[in-house]
C-alpha cells in the first residue's frame, strides 16, 4: 500500500496536567483504601482492586502512542501501548463517515466495537469515526474515537468526499442505507446514490408545493 498522509498523537501540558490529577486521585484512594484495610483487619479486595485497574487503564490511555497513516487503499492506525505493538485497518469503503464525538446515553446507532485510538494527553477535540463489519447479509457497527490535524481530514475526503466532519445524523444514515444495501445485496454506492437523489427530489416536490400553496 502506497502511504499519502501521516501524523502522531500529540501530548499536550494540559492534558499530562490533568491525567496526573486523576493518577494522583486514584493513588489517594487507594492509600486510603488500605488504610482501612489495615485498621479493619482484612483486605479490601473489591475496592482495591477497581482501584489498581482504573489506574492501569487511565496509564494506558495516558501513554499510548497512535500514528494515523492514510494509504491508496485504508486507513491505518498503528499502536504503541505499554506492552505491545498492533495495527488497526480500516478500508475506505467500509468507513461509514466522522462526525464530531458527545458522549450520548442512547447512541444514535448500536456500536457492536468500541474502539479508543487516541492519548488522553491530547487536548485536540474527539471525533468519531463510524465503519461497519459486513457479514454476509448483515452488517455490525463499529466506532473509532480519534483526536487529528484538519490535514488527516482534509486528505480523508479525496476517498469519502461527503461524510467527513459532517452531522452525527448524516453518518447515521448512511450506515442504515448500508445495511438495507447489504441485505438486498445491492451495490453500497450506488444504492446509496439512489436513495439520495430519491430523498432530494421528494424535498424538491416538497418545496415547490409549499411555494404553490403560498402563491394561492
Amino acid at each position: 500500500m502506497q502511504e499519502l498522509y501521516r501524523e502522531s498523537s500529540k501530548r499536550t501540558t494540559q492534558g499530562a496536567i490533568l491525567i496526573a490529577f486523576f493518577l494522583l486521585a486514584v493513588a489517594g484512594f487507594f492509600i486510603f483504601t488500605l488504610m482501612r484495610s489495615l485498621q479493619g483487619g482484612h483486605l479490601i479486595i473489591d475496592e482495591l482492586f477497581i482501584e489498581v485497574v482504573l489506574f492501569i487503564v487511565i496509564l494506558k490511555q495516558a501513554l499510548g502512542r497512535y500514528t494515523y497513516i492514510l494509504t491508496d487503499k485504508a486507513f491505518v492506525i498503528k499502536e504503541q501501548g505499554l506492552f505491545r505493538k498492533k495495527d488497526f485497518i480500516i478500508p475506505y469503503d467500509d468507513i461509514d463517515g466522522i462526525y464530531s464525538f458527545k458522549q450520548e446515553l442512547l447512541p444514535k446507532l448500536r456500536y457492536r466495537y468500541k474502539w479508543r485510538k487516541l492519548s488522553s494527553m491530547d487536548a485536540r477535540p474527539v471525533w468519531a469515526l463510524a465503519y461497519a463489519i459486513v457479514k454476509g447479509k448483515k452488517i455490525q457497527h463499529g466506532r473509532v474515537l480519534i483526536k487529528a490535524e484538519q490535514g488527516f481530514f482534509d486528505a480523508l475526503r479525496q476517498f469519502i468526499p461527503d461524510r467527513i466532519q459532517v452531522p452525527e445524523e448524516e453518518v447515521v444514515f448512511y450506515a442504515y442505507v448500508r445495511e438495507d444495501a447489504v441485505k438486498h445485496g445491492e451495490d453500497v454506492k450506488a444504492y446509496a446514490k439512489k436513495i439520495k437523489e430519491q430523498t432530494g427530489q421528494v424535498n424538491q416536490v416538497e418545496q415547490e408545493g409549499y411555494k404553490d400553496s403560498k402563491v394561492e
